[in-house]
């Protein structure tokens, strides 16, 4: 990973953080171009290949600002929940999708998680939620 983050542009540039992360091994590339059949990402991969001297199929190239914001009662439905907020921020680069403000999540067994701010990635196996309180479908409550 060292190798990565200390080839000679790396150094010269430093507002290349705007634009790039190296992540696990990997490489990602946010870049506002569409491609459109004209194979940027294609190019632009193969330019960050060799400028970074690792295989090709280590980088990604990303859209760099591919997000979804949401906000006043914003609501995500999927088979195994129900959630509501004041705003909600969905990023499709990184998965994952940040709320504030209220949140209500219903999952399929009719229990209620009340948070102010919550953050999870696009399945909700990983989640990180403020102030948590929780009622169960038999009337507990945990604060």
């Amino acid at each position: 990973m060292s190798k990565l983050s200390s080839g000679p542009s790396i150094k010269i540039y430093n507002l290349v953080s705007n634009w790039i992360i190296f992540d696990n091994n990997k490489v990602k590339i946010l870049s506002g171009k569409v491609d459109i059949g004209q194979h940027i990402t294609t190019t632009l991969s193969i330019i960050a290949s060799r400028e970074l001297d690792i295989s090709i199929d280590k980088i990604e190239v990303l859209k760099k600002d591919n997000k979804i914001n949401a906000t006043g009662n914003t609501i995500i439905q999927t088979e195994e929940f129900l959630s509501t907020s004041d705003s909600l921020i969905y990023d499709k680069n990184l998965e994952s999708i940040k709320t504030s403000g209220n949140i209500i999540i219903k999952d399929h067994l009719e229990n209620y998680y009340f948070f102010d701010d919550f953050v999870s990635d696009k399945g909700f196996n990983k989640a990180n939620g403020t102030n948590t309180r929780i009622r169960l479908s038999d009337g507990t409550r945990i604060v």
